[in-house]
């Protein structure tokens, strides 16, 4: 097994490790796909090899093998489609300043109500961006170099408050200072390694993940940040999300998943989720926009190797999470939340399936794959929500595609193009009832083609504005739909200002109010020094 790893890493001709960040081997027939486990896959004849847990195994210290890694295989590079960009999609402006890849932006809302949010970017140039929209377009207005190493992970806390992490292991924590300069108030070094994942909790904590660690930090009047609790797996974490600072999920190779709560004040392991029978990938949390704080409508979804995805809910009467539904898949990576009925995944075939909730004879929760897209060539990095019928995917075959979905309409030429939200509408006549299409028919509006390397990064800036940030070391805007408004018209998600409200809100309330869900039960935990 040794010798096959090592001849798997020699074929990959001209390139050298690392240190652990994703990288590309663009004339290899051999496709990695992942870092954490052996195992031989075979999706459209391509030979995908899987290393899981190879450290292990092996007895390997390859730096390679501290985080995820995606090859692509192919003779060629990959080159977009010859079609010209559709006339409703485009590229208003290309920002250049970075001389790295782009790992991530955020959008940080104004302090005042009046001021306009900015643009946070990082890149592999071991810098962060501070971008303005002015009449003129994008300005940058601060360049934050702190770091002394490739920055790929930036998390809003606050209007005045963002946290950051690098190659080199370091976090650092970002206050504003004032309007659009930023100025860093606290570096934590990791010896561990590389932190893997951010997740916000509330505007003055949050938490992080490294290795198989999870540490929390909070912002305190006089001591400023400190680590208030040290909490692990068994083994490597592999995701990170909060719900609105009442819960911290972790996924983990160790096949589980964790809930973490603050219970008087401490944060504590709440339930340990098992059922997976493989390394836990990732995790989205499903919630109602309408009503963030109603927890029984949330919904925790996972998505692991074992080719299961999990829907667990939160029960009231016995004060836990469980697995309401359990759906079987064919290599999904990530999924993203569409609303609380509509899920959209990627797989490691490059396709999108399309999940919806149905509800069988005894009204119980159904999930169902209704639609699979393909319109890729190679693994999807990122997905963008931009409206509850529209959505953008980047990724490493160097487009990003714009998604819509028309609404849904009656069968019959009385009623053709009537729209209706109901699967039974009656008729003006007398006839029976007509029945409306039970598929949602997505389609492949557009393609970005603008970027000459692959796109790592999407992000929703505006209802009509879109940004991808890609290896070729652009930032690319993008007007959406400006003669389609078709796609935009929706009610269930959120809007920038929504999104900046939510961010500015603080969660004590809710920690009070969900606190007392659970007893101080005695569970072995580590705490931090």
């Amino acid at each position: 097994m040794l010798h096959v790893l090592k001849g798997c890493l020699m074929e990959f001709s001209g390139v050298g490790i690392n240190q652990g960040r994703q990288v590309n081997y663009l004339d290899s027939l051999v496709v990695i796909r992942s870092a954490h486990r052996f195992r031989k896959v075979n999706t459209n004849s391509v030979s995908v090899l899987y290393l899981l847990n190879a450290q292990r195994i092996l007895g390997l210290a390859l730096p390679v093998l501290k985080r995820q890694v995606e090859v692509l295989r192919c003779k060629r590079i990959f080159s977009v489609s010859s079609k010209s960009t559709d006339s409703s999609v485009l590229a208003k402006e290309i920002l250049t300043e970075h001389t790295g890849k782009i790992r991530r932006m955020i959008v940080v809302p104004g302090i005042e109500k009046n001021e306009s949010p900015s643009l946070i970017s990082c890149s592999d140039d071991c810098s962060l961006r501070v971008w303005v929209k002015t009449v003129k377009g994008w300005a940058c207005r601060n360049e934050l170099l702190d770091h002394t190493d490739e920055v790929y992970g930036v998390e809003v806390l606050s209007p005045s408050a963002m946290v950051s992490c690098a190659q080199d292991g370091d976090v650092k924590v970002w206050e504003r200072v004032i309007q659009e300069q930023w100025s860093c108030v606290k570096t934590i070094s990791n010896a561990e390694g590389i932190v893997d994942h951010l997740t916000r909790l509330d505007g003055d904590s949050f938490a992080y993940a490294c290795n198989n660690k999870i540490k929390f930090y909070k912002s305190f009047p006089v001591v400023g940040w400190r680590c208030v609790r040290e909490l692990s797996h068994t083994d490597t974490v592999t995701g990170l999300v909060s719900l609105m600072g009442m819960f911290v999920f972790s996924s983990s190779v160790d096949q589980s998943i964790g809930v973490w709560g603050e219970i008087k004040n401490r944060w504590s392991p709440v339930q340990y989720l098992t059922g997976h029978t493989d390394s836990v990938e990732s995790l989205e949390i499903v919630k109602p926009y309408e009503n963030v704080f109603e927890l029984a409508q949330c919904r925790l979804v996972s998505v692991s190797t074992d080719f299961t995805l999990r829907y667990w809910k939160f029960n009231h009467q016995i004060n836990r999470w469980f697995c309401s539904y359990s759906l079987a898949h064919n290599g999904m990576t990530q999924c993203k939340s569409l609303g609380m009925d509509t899920l959209i995944a990627a797989s490691d075939e490059n396709e999108l399936c399309i999940i919806k909730k149905q509800s069988d004879a005894s009204n119980h929760e159904k999930w169902e794959i209704v639609q699979v897209l393909d319109g890729h060539e190679a693994l999807i990095n990122s997905i963008t929500i931009i409206s509850s019928r529209c959505f953008i995917t980047c990724s490493l075959d160097w487009s990003a595609v714009v998604w819509g979905r028309r609404e849904s309409r009656f069968i019959g030429s009385a009623n053709t193009g009537i729209k209706a939200s109901d699967s039974v509408v009656l008729s003006t006549s007398d006839a029976e009832p007509i029945q409306l299409e039970k598929k949602d028919e997505w389609e492949k509006i557009a393609c970005l083609e603008k970027h000459v390397n692959e796109v790592i990064y999407g992000l929703k800036f505006s209802e009509i504005e879109f940004l991808s940030g890609g290896a070729d070391k652009k930032i690319i805007e993008w007007d959406i739909f400006p003669s389609a408004p078709e796609y935009l018209e929706h009610e269930d998600s959120l809007t920038i200002q929504e999104v900046a409200s939510d961010i500015t809100t603080s969660s004590d309330s809710t920690s009070d109010r969900f606190g007392q869900l659970f007893s101080d039960e005695s569970t072995s935990s580590t705490d931090s020094q």
